[in-house]
């Protein structure tokens, strides 16, 4: 050390610093006192001198600055000095001669509460649960205490906004570590932990995902906490939601479309930002699944419709809400049904089988399951065929379903023989029916109802013979094809015949309208009778009654007598022609006669005589 001015100290004189004595007393940390002590008067010293040093207590370093103070005796106090260091002080006497010898003492002076915490420099979000809190060392020209400690405490904020307010600390000059112990700070709970002051960065761990933190740091000591302190606000990292949504409800729009609403998990839980969600759906029948929608940020409840679902059928929907890192876990399972539709399919293997002329059996299968989207009410069959007359025939009958029937056998009756119909075939329920599946078949034939409509003789001039033609029957009364014809023939007795012949059967083809019956008598009756043949059989018979023609008798009378009268006349008798020879009504005899002594020979009408005369 060099002392001011010590090239001027006089060697020939010297103060004598054994009679010199003086106490280092610690008045408060920023100041010292000297009270000097001597057993005799100083003679010949007019000041005092006193040199101070700083030293810091932890480093044990000389502080830069050296400090002379003047005083006169016997007390003086040193002010200005550094809480917490060790003053080291000199003292020495000035008097015209030089300088005394140096004196020097050491004394600490007392602590007091930091002023100001180190500033923060970062947080780095290092997991979920975890954000290093960093700052800067803290000088030791700050330090203001032997036992110097950081605080680190935090608090959970209610939301992570852009930016966060430093306005409101938790913490007064007040503040003690027994309140932290307590963790009963001023507007609500917080977390802390001390390190000391080596230490410049600390690991806050088991913290709560994706949520805001409010780091305060100050430094304490045994007089108390800062007067500052320093602010930095951090977020953990997200994950992904340890919760599934809430609320999860739904019902039907219709047969195929679902309207699905959800909540954004217990807030606790959800640990980041829900982006949307995962609904995923599944029948029975179908596989599973899913699709992604995006949550609107603003709101809390979201609505989603689920379109092209299968009709009336149980859809089994969980929900899970994702953040940026994934996928949450699943909701429970909610059931929802989609309404009812009429069906989509027709009833399967349809035919028809023809029982009689009027009737056909119909049997089906059940709709497929998954096409009937409701529950069966009936079948509906409508039958219809074209008549033979050109008109119409619908007949329309309902059979009802059964729920555990997948076979159906049902009757319908009042149809037409012979008759084509093609037979339409749906299922029905409550809504409405589905498609339609079709088929055909045809009546049996049966026996013609009717007869032909009318019989007629063509020629009223034929000899020995019959010509007939008739109508077919109404196409109504057919009740089939007709495939023949059987027509009787039998003569009604006349008044010139005894003979009793056998009646005459005919045989002509469905298509054929007319018959020539030959070898008959002349001018003799006959009942025609005409009945129609389907394959079934005959139907009722048509009669009718047709004489033959006349024709010139087959033979003459016997004449039995001759008997003049006059000389002018002759009686002639002759008995009546024989029926047999008759061929029609006798209406008159022609007699012929000559003078001649020969026979009077006629043939037919061919007699010799020039002179016959007609006798009636």
């Amino acid at each position: 050390m060099t002392w001011p001015n010590q090239e001027k100290r006089l060697t020939k004189f010297w103060v004598r610093t054994t009679d010199m004595e003086y106490d280092l007393i610690t008045l408060s940390s920023r100041e010292v006192q000297i009270n000097m002590t001597s057993s005799r008067p100083l003679h010949n010293a007019y000041e005092v001198r006193v040199v101070v040093n700083e030293i810091n207590t932890t480093l044990d370093a000389l502080m830069n600055e050296t400090r002379y103070f003047h005083y006169g005796l016997p007390t003086m106090n040193i002010p200005g000095l550094f809480p917490f260091r060790n003053v080291s002080v000199t003292v020495f006497i000035v008097s015209h001669f030089g300088y005394s010898k140096p004196i020097t003492k050491t004394v600490e002076t007392l602590g007091e509460i930091n002023v100001n915490a180190p500033s923060f420099e970062q947080t780095i979000d290092l997991n979920c649960t975890a954000v290093q809190v960093s700052w800067q060392n803290y000088a030791f020209e700050n330090w203001r205490s032997r036992h110097l400690n950081y605080i680190l405490y935090w608090r959970q904020l209610d939301s992570i906004p852009a930016v966060i307010s430093t306005d409101s600390i938790w913490v007064t000059s007040n503040t003690s570590l027994t309140d932290f112990e307590s963790r009963n700070m001023p507007g609500g709970l917080v977390d802390y932990r001390t390190t000391d002051l080596l230490t410049t960065s600390y690991n806050v761990t088991d913290l709560k995902m994706n949520t805001g933190y409010h780091f305060v740091l100050q430094v304490y000591n045994e007089f108390g906490l800062t007067l500052n302190c320093s602010n930095i606000f951090g977020v953990t990292q997200e994950n992904i939601p340890y919760g599934p949504p809430i609320n999860v409800s739904g019902n039907a729009i219709n047969s195929t479309s679902i309207t699905l609403v959800m909540k954004q998990p217990e807030e606790h839980l959800r640990n980041g930002v829900i982006l949307g969600y995962q609904v995923t759906y599944w029948t029975n029948e179908d596989a599973h699944v899913s699709i992604n929608i995006t949550r609107s940020l603003d709101a809390n409840e979201t609505n989603v419709i689920l379109w092209g679902l299968r009709k009336f059928f149980d859809h089994n929907i969980t929900v899970r809400a994702f953040t940026k890192i994934g996928l949450g876990p699943a909701s429970n399972v909610t059931v929802i049904k989609t309404l009812e539709d009429v069906p989509s399919a027709a009833p399967l293997n349809f035919t028809i089988t023809t029982l009689s002329h009027d009737s056909f059996s119909l049997s089906w299968k059940q709709i497929p399951y998954l096409q009937q989207h409701s529950i069966m009410r009936n079948f509906t069959v409508t039958c219809g065929g074209m008549l033979a007359n050109g008109t119409s025939h619908l007949i329309h009958d309902v059979s009802p379903a059964e729920e555990s029937r997948q076979e159906y056998e049902f009757s319908i009756s009042q149809l037409f023989p012979n008759t084509a119909y093609d037979c339409m075939l749906d299922g029905c329920n409550t809504l409405g029916c589905g498609p339609k599946t079709n088929t055909s078949n045809i009546t049996f034939e049966y026996y013609p109802s009717g007869t032909v409509q009318s019989i007629s003789q063509t020629s009223l001039e034929m000899k020995e013979s019959l010509h007939i033609n008739f109508t077919d029957l109404l196409v109504m009364d057919k009740k089939g094809n007709i495939t023949k014809f059987n027509i009787s023939l039998n003569k009604i007795e006349n008044l010139w015949d005894t003979v009793n012949d056998t009646t005459k059967y005919f045989i002509i083809d469905g298509r054929t309208f007319e018959l020539s019956m030959h070898g008959l008598d002349n001018f003799t009756e006959y009942e025609v009778s005409v009945t129609a043949y389907t394959l079934i059989g005959p139907g009722p018979t048509k009669n009718s009654v047709f004489r033959t023609a006349t024709n010139v008798p087959s033979g003459s009378p016997y004449i039995t007598y001759l008997n003049n009268i006059s000389s002018s006349a002759i009686n002639v008798k002759f008995d009546a022609l024989d029926k047999s020879w008759s061929e029609g009504p006798i209406t008159g005899y022609v007699i012929y006669y000559q003078l001649t002594e020969d026979l009077l020979h006629c043939d037919g009408a061919d007699c010799l005589s020039m002179n016959g005369y007609l006798c009636q």
